[in-house]
């Protein structure tokens, strides 16, 4: 994943979801929109 700044995190993540459908809810969406959340 990228920032906006432009750092690049390579990790390992992991989601617990009730969001069992991964056409609408992909997990890569969730975990880049999580990152987003904390940068606020």
């Amino acid at each position: 994943m990228t920032c906006a700044e432009g750092i690049t995190f390579t990790a390992t993540y992991r989601l617990l979801t009730a969001l069992t459908d991964p056409r609408r809810f992909p997990a890569t969406t969730w975990v880049q929109l999580y990152h987003q959340r904390w940068e606020h």
